[in-house]
């Protein structure tokens, strides 16, 4: 294994990492029918891009800082983009960042990233990595370093195998539709129809779907019928959002996206960059998520 990457295996389930690159996963693999599966896309050997990668974290914002800057206080807040190609700052900025092993044993992986100088937040982060017999828990925190109260968010960005029968099933309360902006502007409830809802299992739709479900009951399902797998995604912390990403589907779209966040994309414009999920922490305090990836084989 090449010198950037850091592996857990159990017989069941094996991990690799890569901390330089945003403290990403390379892989997701699951031991089934004599063979591993693919559970994220995958990726052999070291990547040169975050999107290349199976999972990375989403800190200490979640998906787009719409517009590039907020309100907090008495003066707006300036955040550049940090992609190219992107009018908006992207997906926070642990993802871009070189992260540092602060512990390891054969079951699980601690990651440290130090951003206490990415104006305007600072902040100190840590990433957690553990393998149970059938599980992967990702737990990841934020810890405010400023010395004044300041807004976080976290989630995770994984980046799931698409087959073509591939069903994902969860419980939401409705859906963010965007403006011309890309911003979540109006909530759609299941009973006014004209989405896809997910309440039962069902495959993905051909067109694209890059939308934010709220009243997430912090739990999903994946289900693979053609390699005999299935995934249970569950959020321990709270974090009513989920985002879905479906591209449109064809023969080279190899994977969808079911993202656990812990607030809405667009929150920071609400009032006093509050609500929608957003915590505000005091100097010192500190937010988690807490997310299990369960494997099993479809019944």
């Amino acid at each position: 294994m090449d010198g950037r990457l850091v592996g857990l295996q159990n017989g069941r389930l094996r991990v690799i990492a890569q901390p330089d690159l945003g403290g990403g996963l390379t892989r997701f693999d699951a031991w089934l029918n004599g063979q591993w599966r693919p559970v994220f896309r995958g990726l052999d050997g070291v990547a040169q891009d975050p999107d290349e990668l199976a999972l990375y974290p989403l800190i200490p914002w979640c998906n787009r800082l719409y517009g590039g800057e907020f309100a907090w206080g008495a003066h707006p807040l300036r955040v550049p983009p940090n992609r190219a190609g992107e009018a908006d700052p992207l997906h926070g900025q642990g993802w871009l960042q070189a992260w540092t092993v602060e512990a390891r044993t054969p079951g699980q992986i601690v990651l440290e990233g130090d951003a206490r100088d990415r104006h305007p937040w600072s902040y100190k982060a840590r990433l957690h990595y553990r393998i149970e017999p059938d599980a992967l828990v990702v737990e990841l925190e934020a810890r405010n370093m400023g010395d004044s109260p300041f807004p976080f968010g976290l989630g995770l960005h994984p980046w799931f195998v698409r087959t073509g029968d591939v069903e994902l099933e969860f419980n939401s309360t409705g859906r963010w539709e965007p403006d011309a902006t890309r911003m979540p502007r109006q909530l759609l409830r299941p009973a006014q129809g004209g989405y896809p809802v997910f309440g039962s299992a069902r495959r993905l739709p051909g067109e694209h779907i890059d939308h934010v479900y709220e009243g997430w009951d912090g739990r999903a399902f994946v289900r693979w019928p053609s390699t005999g797998m299935q995934l249970e995604m569950r959020s321990i912390t709270p974090g009513a959002y989920l985002t879905v990403y479906s591209p449109v589907s064809g023969s080279e779209v190899d994977f969808f996206c079911v993202e656990p966040i812990t607030h809405r994309p667009g929150a920071h414009a609400e009032t006093a960059g509050q609500g929608h999920g957003l915590v505000v922490l005091q100097p010192g305090g500190v937010i988690r998520q807490l997310v299990r990836f369960s494997v099993s084989a479809l019944a």
